[in-house]
């Protein structure tokens, strides 16, 4: 029957029915995402997360909930990204969790990666 035809589509019309498609399977409406870098004050080392819930995660991080930095407490949220995307929060976080990321956060926040915690 003809409704089994698909016919051909231009570039830019295909592109853009990709786009769409994969806005609609990879991102919910109205989610947020974010990218966070925590500093520990007991070694001085960065902890860097990702989370759909800044507030609560944080507030997890605070009462020792997280396996990972409960031995490291207590925590200073030094810097944060708000994403729309979760593929492009997951990416970020990898690559801040990489040496080239490790050295663009330490020039970016030149200040505060360096200073002591209290």
């Amino acid at each position: 029957t003809t409704s089994d035809v698909v016919a051909p589509c231009d570039g830019a019309l295909c592109k853009y029915i990709l786009y769409t498609e994969r806005r609609r399977h990879t991102s919910s409406a109205g989610m947020h995402y974010y990218v966070y870098v925590l500093k520990s004050s007991k070694d001085n080392k960065l902890y860097i997360g990702k989370t759909t819930n800044l507030k609560r995660r944080l507030q997890e991080h605070a009462r020792g909930a997280v396996d990972s930095t409960k031995n490291r407490r207590y925590l200073k949220l030094i810097h944060y990204e708000y994403f729309v995307n979760k593929f492009d929060v997951s990416s970020r976080e990898v690559f801040l969790k990489s040496g080239a990321g490790h050295e663009q956060l330490s020039k970016m926040l030149k200040n505060t990666y360096n200073e002591e915690l209290l």
